[in-house]
C-alpha cells in the first residue's frame, strides 16, 4: 500500500477553522447590530418622552412671568422646566398692530426625556404668551398677564 501523506486532512482542518472564524465573526456582528438597533429604539423613546413633556407643559403648565416652574411625570419619563425669558418682561406690541394685545411674555421650555439603558433626550421649545391690552393702558405695553393658557 502506498503511504498516505495526510494533505487532505490538513486542508480540511484549515477550511474548518476558516469557516468557524467566519461563523463566530458573523454572530458577533449580528449581536452588535441588535444592540445598536435597541439603543436607537431607546433614544427614540426618550425623544418622544421629551416631546410629550413639552406638549403637556404647554397644556397644563403654569406660566408665571417671573418664576421658573416645572412639569414632571416620572411614569412618562419627562421633566420640563418653563423659564421666562428677558426677566419675564412684557415685550410691547407695535403701534397699529392688528391684535388687541399689549405684548407678549416669552418662555423657554426645556424638556428632558429618559428611557431605558440611560437614553436621554433634551428638547427645547420657545413660547410666547400674549398679554391682553387693558382698556386703561393704551399703548404703554407694560401689562401683566391676566390668565394662564
Amino acid at each position: 500500500m502506498p503511504r498516505q501523506q495526510g494533505a487532505a486532512l490538513v486542508i480540511a482542518l484549515i477550511l474548518l477553522l476558516v469557516l468557524t472564524v467566519l461563523a463566530v465573526s458573523g454572530m458577533n456582528s449580528a449581536s452588535v447590530e441588535l444592540l445598536m438597533s435597541g439603543n436607537e429604539q431607546y433614544r427614540q423613546t426618550a425623544f418622544r418622552a421629551a416631546e410629550t413633556g413639552i406638549e403637556q407643559a404647554m397644556r397644563t403648565g403654569t406660566f408665571i412671568g417671573t418664576a421658573t416652574t416645572n412639569v414632571t411625570d416620572a411614569t412618562a419619563g419627562y421633566d420640563v422646566s418653563i423659564t421666562p425669558q428677558l426677566n419675564g418682561d412684557v415685550l410691547s406690541s407695535e403701534a397699529g398692530h392688528d391684535f388687541e394685545v399689549a405684548g407678549s411674555i416669552h418662555y423657554l421650555l426645556q424638556s428632558t426625556g429618559t428611557a431605558s439603558r440611560g437614553a436621554r433626550s433634551i428638547n427645547q421649545q420657545g413660547l410666547a404668551q400674549l398679554v391682553p391690552r387693558s382698556p386703561g393702558d393704551l399703548g404703554r405695553g407694560r401689562d401683566t398677564p391676566t390668565s394662564n393658557f
